[in-house]
C-alpha cells in the first residue's frame, strides 16, 4: 500500500508552478523596478498556479488513501474512535435523512463503534469539502484519520495555504483582477509560498503513506 503515484504526480503539478515562476523573475529582471502589467498578471495567476497543485495533491491523496483502506475490509468495531468519523460516513448522512427514524438511527451509529460489519470507504466522502482546501479542512482531516498535526508544520506554514486560498479565490471568483493581486507581491514573496505549500503537502502525503504502510486507522 502506498501513494508513490499520487506524490510523483503531485511534484509534477508542482513543477508547473515552479516553471511559471521562473518566467516571473526572468520578466522581473528585464523589466528592472517597473514591471509591466503582464507580468503583475502573472504574479497574479500564480496563485491560481500553486493552489491548482494543493488541491489536486490533496484530492488525490485523500482518494487513493480511502480506496486502499476499503481494499482492507475492516470491521467497524477494529477501528480507532475517530476513525468512525470516516468509516461510518453513511451512517452520520442517515441522521439527517431518517426523519421518523432518528432514534434507531443514532443508535445504529453507537453500535457501529463496537459492530462486526465490515466499514463501508466512500471514496468521495470528501467531494463536497475540496474546492477550498484551506488548513482547517487539513487540520480536521487529521484529526479523522489519527494523524499528527505536526505533518502540517508551523502555524505560519497553515497561514500561507490559507493566504494562497484566499488569493486565488480573490482572482477565480472576480473579487480582485489578477492584475491588482499581483501587484502588491514579487517573485521572492511567490516562491516562500510555493516552498512552503509544497512542503505541507509533502508532509501530509508521507503522513498517509505512513497510515497505510502502518494501518494506523486500526485499534492496537
Amino acid at each position: 500500500m502506498s501513494l508513490a503515484a499520487i506524490r510523483q504526480a503531485s511534484d509534477e503539478r508542482f513543477r508547473h508552478a515552479r516553471s511559471l515562476l521562473t518566467v516571473i523573475r526572468e520578466r522581473e529582471v528585464a523589466e528592472g523596478r517597473t514591471p509591466t502589467d503582464e507580468t503583475k498578471m502573472l504574479r497574479g495567476l500564480h496563485f491560481v498556479q500553486v493552489y491548482a497543485a494543493v488541491e489536486f495533491s490533496v484530492t488525490a491523496a485523500l482518494q487513493e488513501t480511502l480506496r486502499q483502506v476499503a481494499t482492507v475490509q475492516p470491521p467497524l468495531a477494529t477501528v480507532k474512535l475517530e476513525f468512525h468519523a470516516v468509516s461510518s460516513n453513511h451512517l452520520f448522512q442517515s441522521l439527517s435523512d431518517g426523519k421518523g427514524k432518528r432514534l434507531k438511527k443514532r443508535l445504529e451509529l453507537l453500535r457501529a463503534q463496537t459492530s462486526p460489519d465490515l466499514c463501508r470507504i466512500n471514496d468521495s466522502m470528501f467531494s463536497d469539502l475540496l474546492q477550498n482546501v484551506t488548513s482547517e479542512f487539513l487540520v480536521d482531516v487529521c484529526d479523522c484519520f489519527c494523524i499528527s498535526l505536526a505533518c502540517l508544520g508551523e502555524e505560519s506554514n497553515r497561514r500561507y495555504i490559507d493566504e494562497i486560498v484566499e488569493r486565488r479565490n480573490a482572482v477565480a471568483h472576480g473579487r480582485e483582477s489578477a492584475l491588482d493581486v499581483g501587484a502588491r507581491q514579487t517573485s521572492a514573496n511567490l516562491e516562500q509560498r510555493l516552498i512552503t505549500s509544497q512542503l505541507v503537502i509533502d508532509e501530509f502525503v508521507t503522513a498517509l503513506d505512513l497510515l497505510l504502510a502502518n494501518r494506523s486507522f486500526l485499534r492496537p
